[in-house]
């Protein structure tokens, strides 16, 4: 923590010893707590990128488990949407180097893969009941 932002002697006095104490308990410098913390932070900044990317594994599955009787629409439509979603996301790694487009871009996917699944669903039951 950066003493100089404090103004009096006391609240130095005072942050000095929260720190000490701090340390003490956890057995771990302040330093080592922020590195910690930011190695926390990293973890979670690539979680829509791994989202994104396991949609696009779905979309691929059930193209590949698509029937023959499923409708041609929404096989292009999943075509179309792999597509989109493998150029937003390119080579990135992480949620910041994602485009705003790209959020959009997971939404609609998101969308596409609850219609073929239901449609698929759907298909399925009706099979099985013949």
């Amino acid at each position: 923590m950066d003493n100089q932002n404090i103004q009096t002697p006391f609240q130095r006095k005072k942050v000095e010893n929260i720190i000490e104490v701090t340390e003490k308990q956890s057995g771990l410098t302040v330093s080592q707590h922020r590195h910690i913390s930011r190695r926390r932070s990293r973890k979670v900044t690539n979680q829509t990128v791994l989202e994104i990317k396991d949609q696009i594994i779905r979309a691929r599955a059930y193209l590949g488990l698509s029937l023959p009787s499923s409708t041609s629409h929404l096989v292009k439509e999943l075509r179309m949407r792999i597509r989109e979603m493998e150029l937003a996301v390119g080579e990135a790694t992480k949620d910041s180097d994602l485009s705003r487009s790209a959020l959009q871009k997971m939404r609609q996917m998101e969308g596409s893969l609850s219609t073929v699944l239901s449609q698929t669903a759907l298909l399925w039951l009706l099979s099985s009941v013949r």
